[in-house]
């Protein structure tokens, strides 16, 4: 079992902040784009460079500018793989989904995508591909199909394929050699969903025609598990997945209020369906008082070395 860090500048880390100043993303939804390099040298975990970097404050630029701190020379840090810088960015569906008067979303949405993709491609040239790991953050898309909003759509099947249609074409955008994830998100609003997913299923069929028609590589899937959530029936639509073999599935099931304990319940009842996965938090690490920070990542060390032991 392996862990995937959801959070940006911690000491335990070495890290590189890129700052990009005149872009629509960070003024829309601000990102924290940040490298993370393991250095944890008890763990016996193939230590994951995913995760969200959440909460960052203000905007930054155009032209990329970096502050690397030196690597550790000690053997901790021999025989890493490339550290990766991540940037989660909500979808235009997500954006503009209650930002923008409904008559106006499929035209707005042409633009928007539009200078999306722009500021993307020049992302790309400035970051090295194999550094570079780019998540999309589907939160509306998710919480609109579980039924917590009216869609864009007649019914909710074709608000389901034009989803799916969007995310795809996100997907493909991303160039080969970058890394490439998707966020399936309930919402964290005061560490509360905006609607309580009633099991795995949905995700699960997103997650299908997601691998089944992004035509690059995708390195994982995260999805959220709410805490109460140990039981049977929530993982059970999880016998249906159906990723292909370079994807990675995160499980978000660690929670700070119940500790190893409660992680190690929802670990458990997950794997009676599916035996190999990754865990973190349910939605990144922001919005959280900071004097928790460590004793949250101290639970996914702890419960991955038991995992693994």
């Amino acid at each position: 079992m392996f862990f995937c860090i959801t959070a940006s500048a911690l000491s335990i880390f070495s890290f590189t902040i890129f700052e990009f100043d005149d872009l629509i993303l960070p003024r829309l939804c601000p990102v924290l784009i940040v490298t993370v390099d393991h250095a944890t040298s008890s763990t016996r975990y193939p230590a994951r460079r995913q995760l969200r970097c959440a909460d960052s404050r203000g905007g930054i630029p155009h032209r990329v500018r970096s502050t690397r701190k030196s690597r550790p020379s000690d053997s901790r840090w021999r025989d890493r793989r490339s550290p990766a810088v991540q940037i989660s960015i909500p979808p235009p569906y997500n954006v503009l989904d209650r930002h923008v008067s409904p008559k106006d979303r499929l035209a707005a949405e042409v633009g928007y995508e539009r200078k999306m993709f722009a500021e993307i491609d020049e992302i790309v040239a400035a970051i090295p591909k194999q550094e570079l790991a780019i998540q999309w953050d589907a939160a509306h898309e998710v919480q609109n199909l579980e039924g917590a909003r009216e869609g864009w759509f007649d019914t909710l099947e074709q608000e389901e394929e034009e989803i799916i249609d969007r995310l795809v074409r996100l997907g493909d955008h991303i160039p080969d050699g970058v890394e490439l994830g998707y966020h399936l998100c309930y919402g964290d609003f005061g560490h509360r969903h905006v609607i309580e997913p009633k099991d795995t299923g949905l995700m699960v069929r997103l997650a299908n025609k997601l691998s089944e028609r992004v035509r690059r590589s995708i390195q994982w899937i995260h999805m959220p598990v709410p805490r109460k959530r140990s039981d049977d029936a929530y993982f059970a639509p999880l016998s249906d997945l159906r990723l292909n073999p370079e994807t990675e599935l995160y499980l978000g099931l660690v929670h700070h209020s119940d500790g190893v304990a409660g992680t190690r319940q929802r670990i458990a009842a997950a794997a009676k369906v599916i035996p190999d996965f990754g865990i973190a938090t349910e939605c990144g690490m922001g919005r959280r008082d900071p004097k928790t920070m460590f004793e949250l990542l101290r639970v996914h060390a702890e419960v991955t070395d038991m995992e693994n032991a």
